[in-house]
This record gives structure tokens, sequence and C-alpha cells, in this order.
């Protein structure tokens, strides 16, 4: 029971039970056991549906929700070359991304360097395509047309939703046993369009948003005002539902989750 919910019981106000609670030192729950307490008891209903992970509206799908995800676009030179770039530390993504480009048609150049901090190695995979640039830049800018893209589409939809999660996604496993499931960008256009697929679907969810730097901005190493980040958290069954659809490589149920004991 919420500390809302006992004021309006008791005929009180909220600071008078939070007041209360502090001076006979009442434990209170964690954040992360409210949450979790307010998991649904009942999903609605599964939506069935079908996808060919082979096929070309999948393959876009997928590639499109990668680069809006984690990578970027750029043209250089006189004759303006048209460049398509993933960034990731993770070697199955660079292979899933590589397999992607090729049913495409394309050729991937990679080159790595190592990141400053962890020291571990980042992987830059570069592509050339005028079209497919020109239509990732349209859908970064424009997250309407994206939303009528994918609209009616399951391969499109599916495969957009597995590559924008394998990009900006990440899974704990809270005390062993909950699921959380997070989705996070600062483009909060690609948040509304993931949230509009998954009420398709029919899995439930939440959106928060923060300044998720302005921790480094007080300490005077941000130049510029902090980005807000907006995240989804998907959690206990819903989040397994969301798994069992889009099916990623990465930062799914076999071994790729992150351990919280909060």
């Amino acid at each position: 029971m919420s500390l809302n919910e006992i004021a309006e019981i008791t005929g009180t106000t909220y600071d008078t039970v939070k007041w209360t609670f502090q001076k006979y030192g009442i434990p209170r729950r964690s954040r992360t056991e409210a949450l979790r307490l307010k998991r649904l008891k009942k999903l609605p209903p599964k939506v069935d549906i079908e996808v060919d992970p082979r096929s070309l509206d999948y393959t876009l799908g997928h590639l499109c929700g990668l680069i809006l995800g984690d990578g970027y676009i750029y043209k250089r030179g006189r004759n303006k070359n048209y460049f398509i770039t993933l960034v990731t530390t993770s070697e199955t993504l660079k292979s899933v991304f590589i397999d992607l480009v090729d049913r495409l048609g394309f050729k991937v150049s990679i080159w790595t360097r190592r990141n400053r901090l962890s020291r571990k190695p980042v992987f830059y995979c570069t592509f050339s395509s005028k079209r497919l640039f020109s239509f990732i830049d349209k859908m970064k800018h424009d997250p309407k047309c994206l939303a009528e893209w994918l609209e009616n589409n399951s391969n499109r939809m599916i495969g957009f939703l597995r590559g924008f999660y394998e990009a900006e996604g990440s899974l704990y496993l809270q005390r062993g046993r909950y699921l959380d499931l997070n989705i996070s960008n600062t483009n909060v256009g690609l948040i509304e369009v993931v949230r509009k697929l998954l009420d398709k679907l029919g899995i439930p969810h939440r959106v928060y948003s923060y300044h998720y730097n302005s921790s480094l901005k007080k300490r005077g190493l941000l130049k510029g005002k902090p980005k807000r980040i907006h995240t989804i958290r998907i959690f206990g069954l819903a989040a397994k539902r969301f798994l069992d659809i889009v099916r990623p490589t990465i930062k799914n149920l076999d071994g790729n989750t992150h351990t919280s004991k909060s």
C-alpha cells in the first residue's frame, strides 16, 4: 500500500503520513519493490504474430532499428559519399550487422579502437548506400513516417523492435527472480513509436524521463545542457512476452542479463 493510499484511508495528507513514518522509524519499501508490486497479475491477450527473419521487410526493419539506436549516418568528400555506421562493443551484434548488410548486397568495412575507460574494443561497422542513407535520415527526423512504415507489417515491426532493443536495451534480473527490461533513447519521437508497437503487441510498459548526465554537469565534465533520456521499462511476465516475440540475439535470457540486488 502506498503513502497516498494510506492517507486516503486515514483521512490525512501525504505529508502527515510520511512524517509519521519518519518519526516512528517505520520502514518503507524501496522504489524497486514498489514497481515490482505494480506488475500486472494478468497480461492482456497475447497477439498472434508470424514473421520471417530472412525476408526483406524484416531485414530493413532490423537494420533501421540498429542504426537509429546505436548508429549514425554522414556524408563525405566532393562526390558526396553516403555512409551508414553502427557502433558496438558486441562481437555478436557486429556479426549480425554484417549479415544484414550482406543480404542487401553491400559490403561492411570495420575499424576498431579501444574505449578510453574500459579499454574494451569498440567496433565501427560502416557501409555506403545513398538510398539507405536517405531512407534512414527521413525515418530519424520524421517518427510519424517511421510509424506509418512499420504499421500493418509484422516483419518490419518485429525487426525494428529487435534492432532497437539490441542497440538501446538492457535486461536486469532483480534479486535473481524478477525481469526488468529497459529501452532508452534521447529521441522522444522514437520512444513514442516503440510505445505504439508495444501496445499493438499487448505488452504493458511504463515510461520515465530524467537527465542522465546531470552529475557530469555538476562536476564540470560536460559542456552545454544535460540531455534528457526517456526510458521504457517492462517488468516480469510482460518482459518475458517481449523476449519471446522479438527474440533478440543479445540481451536475452541466455545468460545475457545484469543481476541486481535492489
